[in-house]
């Protein structure tokens, strides 16, 4: 994939010019809307040129705000010019939920792989899942998931 067949991959990103403001402020957890809001309040006040975003992107958050629903219709357009027997990799939990959700990408007759993102906070993930490790039973569920899809996939 990477040496003579480079030019059959073509990378993009469900918001392809988006932008994850780095804080070192950032909690470890921020589950509820008045603690996003109240953080967010937080780092406008130490930042006051800077955005605030957040890296984790849900469907719902895409569709009610304008800048990250045009920017995921970047997005959008580019996966819908694929046709039938196009593999789809996606990387990572935020991607695999927006897929699973958009209505408004035509998947029938693409394969979508499913695979932890490969950063380096998720080595743990990506060795569990490179190495089928049973006792990681989400990343050993993702690699045979993936196993059975392009066995499929390629019976076609």
């Amino acid at each position: 994939m990477w040496d003579s067949d480079f030019e059959k991959v073509n990378h993009t990103s469900i918001l392809p010019f988006s932008v994850v403001q780095y804080d070192g402020y950032i909690p470890e957890v921020l589950n509820k809307p008045e603690e996003i809001e109240c953080y967010k309040n937080d780092f406008d006040s130490r930042h006051r040129n800077r955005n605030f975003f957040i890296s984790k992107i849900t469907y719902n958050q895409i569709k009610k705000n304008k800048i990250l629903k045009d920017n995921f219709n970047i997005f959008k357009d580019d996966f819908n010019k694929y046709n039938d027997g196009t593999i789809i990799i996606a990387l990572g939990t935020s991607v695999i939920n927006i897929l699973d959700k958009c209505d408004e990408l035509k998947k029938d007759n693409k394969l979508i792989l499913r695979i932890p993102h490969a950063s380096g906070a998720n080595n743990g993930r990506i060795n569990a899942f490179i190495n089928g490790d049973e006792n990681n039973i989400r990343e050993y569920k993702m690699r045979r998931a993936a196993e059975q899809g392009i066995k499929e996939f390629l019976k076609r």
